[in-house]
């Protein structure tokens, strides 16, 4: 064959090979932190979730800022399987493990070469990898996002009452998973109507089984609502925050991308050198509804984001609705790519592959999985403590519901069998809490648990430091600095 001489067409049997691998790569680094202590959200979930019966859950679940779909299948899940480390992260795991071979469903409105590249691209997405690892819904909307999307592309290419109606039941269940993905749906909805107005018209009775979802968020909504403005915990984003925001979405793509580039240097500069260039492939081009269906993700990402620039709202996970769009927008830039050369795709294979297996099994610390008191909560056992003063030093101490956040702080010393009354302090920001917190601990066998964010707004940390088991107080003290930002006390009386 003469240098100048290439196949037409990508092969199905590499990228066929290649995305299998990765799928199974990916399972695996979805396992490396299984075992690592629950942070403070995953024991809320615990707590929630651990109910005598489903009659009891439901007012746990409205008394949430959450969406109910995660809940209710860990409800029946935790009461076959407890409430271990593993046991609550499995189910998350399993639809981490999930989502890749989603994108492998063969339908007509996105090219297999695509659907190949983007099983990859999600098997080594970071955070997908992350979420995957963590008794939390984010899992469960990742993959309930990727299905919504390859419905709502079958709908585009073909609309039909049919597929219009699948589409609405997934895209219910992504919004019952997380109430952000209403913005994802409704830039879907928009720009179904835009493309196919008389057929979208003709497909209206699908939008009546909107009516499940819309009448749960209609007697949800005003409890959500206390958690946002002056009782939410994150700030606005600023101009800085965006490039994190950037690096969150394409979760290893540009690394991935330079090593990619970094690879192919050589081999470019040999062809030019010898005067040979790759055949452009005969593939069909990128169709209009696979565009689309990434289009509308970064859009409402971006209504997201600027949300989250206006007002105090944005965490960088709540972009997990509209992250299997944006792959599938990144694997159609790729796999464009690929029929101008095959080794493109599988160059940023093995790229995401090297940099996914880096990420995951080096030392990054496991951020948010430090964001745990389970030490603390130890130190208190030792002590023989019966009963817990427990302080949540948070803006949304003030509406977190009292039962759930005196059962969170009591959680792993009844997880391991103590008997112990737990008694929440909820604290005022303009007010020194050290009398507030002694008074309420004042009977024998007290314990202390003091969790506190020094990067959150309105702590109260920040302008009262705890002194607690300071020298002549009586209170023997051990305070953990899990991480830059987050810090632990655990007081009990000394000898």
């Amino acid at each position: 064959m003469s240098g100048t001489q290439r196949p037409r067409s990508l092969s199905a049997q590499p990228l066929t090979i290649v995305a299998i691998l990765a799928i199974l790569l990916g399972i695996g680094l979805r396992l490396l932190d299984a075992r690592l202590p629950l942070w403070l959200d995953e024991v809320l979930t615990a707590v929630i979730v651990m109910q005598p019966n489903f009659g009891e859950l439901i007012p746990q679940i409205l008394r949430d800022a959450n969406a109910p779909l995660y809940y209710v299948l860990m409800y029946y899940w935790t009461h076959l399987f407890g409430i271990s480390e593993v046991a609550l992260r499995f189910p998350a795991f399993l639809f981490g493990a999930m989502t890749p071979a989603l994108a492998l469903i063969p339908i007509k409105a996105i090219h297999r070469d695509t659907r190949f590249v983007w099983a990859i691209s999600l098997a080594f997405w970071l955070p997908g990898i992350w979420y995957s690892q963590e008794a939390r819904c984010y899992s469960l909307v990742l993959f309930m996002a990727t299905g919504c999307t390859l419905a709502y592309a079958r709908l585009l290419d073909a609309p039909s009452l049919r597929r219009a109606a699948l589409w609405v039941v997934l895209a219910s269940l992504g919004i019952l998973s997380h109430y952000y993905a209403a913005i994802l749906v409704g830039c879907q909805g928009l720009a179904y109507l835009w493309m196919h107005r008389r057929q979208a018209l003709r497909t209206w009775p699908a939008a009546l089984l909107f009516i499940p979802a819309l009448a749960w968020i209609g007697v949800h909504l005003p409890w959500v609502l206390k958690f946002s403005g002056g009782n939410a915990w994150q700030s606005r984003l600023r101009v800085e925050d965006l490039p994190g925001v950037a690096n969150f979405l394409l979760g290893g793509i540009a690394a991935a991308a330079l090593l990619s580039l970094l690879a192919l240097a050589p081999l470019y500069l040999y062809r030019k050198l010898r005067g040979a260039t790759p055949a452009p492939a005969s593939s069909p081009p990128l169709s209009a509804a696979a565009q689309t269906a990434a289009a509308t993700a970064a859009m409402g990402a971006a209504v997201l984001i600027l949300m989250g620039v206006l007002t105090p709202s944005f965490v960088d996970r709540y972009l997990m609705s509209f992250a299997p769009g944006i792959m599938l927008g990144v694997a159609l830039i790729i796999s464009w790519l690929g029929r101008r050369d095959p080794l493109v795709p599988l160059t940023v294979a093995i790229a995401l592959a090297a940099f996914a297996g880096i990420w995951a099994s080096g030392s990054r610390a496991s951020a948010f999985k430090e964001y745990n008191f389970e030490v603390a909560s130890q130190t208190l056992m030792q002590a023989g403590i019966k009963h817990l003063v427990f302080v949540l030093d948070s803006p949304m101490a003030s509406v977190i519901d009292r039962g759930q956040l005196d059962a969170t702080g009591a959680f792993f010393l009844r997880r391991a069998g103590h008997s112990v009354t737990s008694e929440t302090v909820v604290l005022r920001p303009d007010q020194d809490p050290h009398a507030q917190i002694i008074a309420a601990a004042n009977r024998p066998n007290t314990g202390i648990l003091w969790i506190y964010d020094l990067s959150v707004r309105s702590t109260v940390a920040k302008n009262f430091p705890p002194r607690l088991g300071e020298a002549g107080s009586g209170w023997k003290c051990q305070h953990i600095r899990h991480a830059v930002r987050f810090n632990v006390g655990a007081c009990h009386r000394g000898a």
